[in-house]
């Protein structure tokens, strides 16, 4: 009502129907300025950045990237995970790696490093769903890549988180 008030008085040499017209149009303003505003609140809740619970690093010789493919495919099928390999650009060294399973999730990035002259991976481990993930079955699934990535040259492998 007050805010009717100010819009009267603000327009009170044009005329009533100016009076309404006014006031009608500064309230509808300002209830959808509030509204946005709130709207935008919401929607910044719903956004959550989602963090791995472990982060693998993994290195090899660029003549492995076929075997490191079949590698992760295998554990893939050893550790009951649903598998995604692509090309992410037209590059064929940038292959990205997307695997799933109830409760957990995992992504392979590919990621250029110019200090060497070896394929270097990055590896996330995520919980999938509502559940933690418990720390016995990543604890597994780290195991499980480390000995898949072993027997391919020059691997490294390292937890980074």
């Amino acid at each position: 009502m007050a805010l009717n008030a100010v819009a009267q008085t603000c327009f009170l040499e044009r005329g009533v129907v100016m009076q309404r017209r006014g006031a009608l149009a500064m309230t509808l303003g300002a209830l959808i300025a509030v509204t946005g505003f709130m709207g935008l609140g919401v929607m910044a809740t719903r956004a959550a950045v989602e963090l791995p619970v472990r982060d693998l690093k993994i290195t090899f010789s660029k003549s492995a990237r076929e075997e490191f493919v079949a590698q992760i495919k295998k554990f893939a099928d050893e550790h009951d995970f649903e598998i995604r390999v692509s090309q992410s650009t037209p590059d064929p060294e940038d292959t990205l790696v997307q695997m799933w399973r109830a409760d957990a999730k995992m992504l392979a990035v590919h990621v250029r490093d110019a200090s060497t002259q070896d394929l270097r991976y990055d590896v996330g481990i995520y919980t999938n769903g509502e559940q933690p993930l418990s720390m016995t079955a990543v604890d597994q699934l780290v195991d499980g890549l480390r000995l898949s990535v072993k027997p391919l040259p020059s691997a490294t492998f390292t937890i980074m988180k």
